[in-house]
Parts: structure tokens; sequence; C-alpha cells
């Protein structure tokens, strides 16, 4: 189920995700990677949901997220 956060929480400029590739916050007591990519930014959970890795020191490439603990895979869109 997922959760809804109210308000904003502020990662960066545009600019900069696009440097970094992918930024991690907190807010609403969940923890957020925010990756930039093709032009689009996307914001998932930072935990893989089969054994809770961070997301953010995965790979994104062809819009596919992947795990980097076991493989898993995620599309952004």
């Amino acid at each position: 189920m997922a959760t809804a956060i109210q308000g904003q929480i502020r990662v960066g400029t545009l600019d900069e995700l696009i440097a970094k590739g992918c930024s991690v916050v907190t807010g609403g007591g969940h923890t957020i990677a925010v990756f930039a990519h093709d032009d689009d930014v996307y914001a998932l959970d930072n935990r893989c949901p089969h054994m809770g890795f961070p997301l953010d020191r995965g790979t994104v490439k062809d819009g596919l997220l992947t795990c980097h603990w076991h493989h898993a895979r995620f599309d952004l869109s």
C-alpha cells in the first residue's frame, strides 16, 4: 500500500540532480531515492522490496533501475 507524503521536500536543482544522477531525501518517515533519467525525474522508496537494499546504489540504464544486491529490475516509468 502506498503512503502519500504531504508537502514538498527540496532535493536540489534539476542541474544538480542530473549531475549526481540520484539524490536521497527523507520525508514522512520514508527514505526516498530521486533519479534523473532522460529529461525526467523519478522518486521512489529507497528500499528494494526484496531485501531492503538501498536502491540509490543501483544503476539506471534504458529506464530500468537495477538493484546491485540481487539484480532485481524496476521500470522507472
